[in-house]
């Protein structure tokens, strides 16, 4: 029985950039499927797949929980909005009231 070695293999090739921990602010990425990298097609920086995987995770939790929080104020707006309604009504109602009180 002979012994597999499963030592990685390196990504880059002589010359090449290593990986680093940038965040790189553009949008446009390309996968190496070859190497199993992500090249950002802008500044050709070599990312981590598992790195931006996480940053883009963490980016739509937080989104998440914005929209979850804008939502509950704007039900709470709503709710406030419907009670100054109602309360302007009923100060207009009550203003006729006592101009009809008055006039008679």
């Amino acid at each position: 029985m002979s012994v597999i070695d499963f030592e990685r293999r390196p990504q880059f090739k002589n010359g090449e950039k290593e990986i680093q921990r940038y965040v790189c602010p553009h949008i446009t990425i390309a996968l190496d499927h070859h190497r199993r990298l992500l090249v950002c097609e802008d500044c050709n920086q070599h990312m981590d797949p598992f790195d931006f995987l996480i940053r883009v995770s963490k980016k739509e939790i937080r989104i998440r929980d914005e929209i979850t929080f804008l939502s509950k104020q704007c039900k709470i707006l709503h709710e406030e909005v419907a009670e100054l309604r109602r309360t302007s009504q009923n100060l207009k109602a009550t203003i006729r009231r006592d101009r009809r009180k008055i006039d008679d």
